[in-house]
Formats: structure tokens, sequence, C-alpha cells
């Protein structure tokens, strides 16, 4: 199965985010092991979405390893790079009912997008996918939230 990983599931998963709570990062943990296990990882082909990955992650800090294991997975084939369209540096063209999204998320819409269908974006505790679930679903972009509980409680 294909993904984008919105960067928080990562985060999340490796116990950076203190208002996730334990089963939110139990789900988020479980969910990254097995994409780095068997699953494809979409992202854009000019390379944002990696380096946002690696900017999360440096050497010494919890999660480290992650970086390493997205390099065994990009030379493996398990990493997908698409084509998407830029507004702004690190800003992704998106259509225009997901401008509710924060600039720095639309490229994970536009990489999800590429697909067809698209394929889905997972995200652990970041409220705009959830406050903008209708735009999303209006554009055939699915959103599977990992964290419903936490979006809730607006951590």
């Amino acid at each position: 199965m294909v993904v984008v990983l919105d960067t928080n599931v990562l985060v999340v998963a490796v116990g950076g985010h203190s208002g996730a709570g334990q089963p939110c990062e139990d789900r988020c943990a479980a969910c990254v092991r097995q994409v780095l296990a068997s699953g494809r990882i979409a992202v854009d082909r000019d390379g944002e979405i990696l380096r946002e990955y690696r900017r999360q992650f440096p050497r010494g800090r919890r999660g480290a390893e992650i970086p390493g294991r997205l390099d065994q997975m990009r030379r493996t084939g398990r990493i997908e790079s698409k084509e998407c369209g830029w507004d702004a540096p690190g800003v992704a063209r998106v259509p225009e009912a997901l401008q509710c999204l924060d600039p720095s998320d639309r490229k994970f819409a536009a990489v999800a997008l590429a697909y067809t269908p698209p394929v889905p974006v997972l995200n652990a505790v970041d409220p705009d996918w959830w406050q903008c679930a209708e735009a999303c679903a209006a554009v055939g972009l699915v959103v599977e939230e990992l964290c419903p509980e936490a979006l809730e409680q607006g951590t």
C-alpha cells in the first residue's frame, strides 16, 4: 500500500509530541513500523518532504534512525516520487478547495492527489487535516486520522 505520511505521524511515533497520549503514540508507532517494513511512501520529486523528515530527526535524537530507514526504502524502490507544482518555495500547488490547509501541509496533499485515485494521507495530531475534512473529501483526498481523540482535545 502506498501512503503519504505527514511528518507529525513520525514525530508522534517516537514520542516526540507531549500532547498525543500513549494510545496515539502506540497507533502511530505500529503504523510507522508497518509502513517501514512493507509499505511504500509517496513523496514529492523535489525532495521537500524527505528534507522535512530529516530536519525532524537529526543525529543523536529520538527517532534518529528514521532517515536511515527511509534511505533504505529509497534504495529498494519503496519511496515513490511524484511531480508537484509549487506556488512558492516549499508550498505546493493544490486545488482551490484545499487552501484551508497550512501551506506547509499542502505538499502532502499535492503528492496524494498526484495518484489516480489519490493515495491516503496519514495524520496523527495536525488539526488542519481535520478542519479541512470536507474540502479534502470534495477533491477525493482521503485523510486517515490515526488519533481522532487527540484532535478532539485540540492537541
